[in-house]
């Protein structure tokens, strides 16, 4: 079985950073492989915005699920997204490691 896990932290000391890896070492534990991916780390960039696009099906307007669609079906998605649509298409279990806020704090 293979597990993505996306966590979303610059700090990895962190709370978030830290269940993440215990995720992590919890899945492989039980013979799962694992992917984790920090998206602070990959520079994710969550704003859609034209400049995503090496080509526009339309370039007077940004209708950003068009382009989203004509870029799939014309296979011409940027590489990183192409890279995560693999990956997920693998996976059995895909968790999400959300920010939590205050100060709460895992000792090792």
């Amino acid at each position: 079985m293979h597990a993505v896990v996306v966590v979303a932290t610059p700090e990895p000391q962190s709370t978030n950073a830290r269940l993440a890896d215990a995720i992590e070492l919890t899945l492989q534990t039980a013979d799962w492989s694992v992917a984790k991916i920090n998206l602070n780390s990959e520079a994710f960039d969550p704003v859609e915005d034209p400049r995503h696009f090496s080509r526009r099906k339309n370039a007077d307007h940004f209708d950003p699920q068009s382009e989203q669609r004509a870029a799939y079906t014309g296979d011409y998605l940027p590489k990183d997204v192409q890279n995560s649509i693999d990956l997920l298409q693998k996976t059995d279990l895909l968790v999400l490691q959300f920010p939590l806020c205050g100060s709460v704090y895992l000792r090792s």
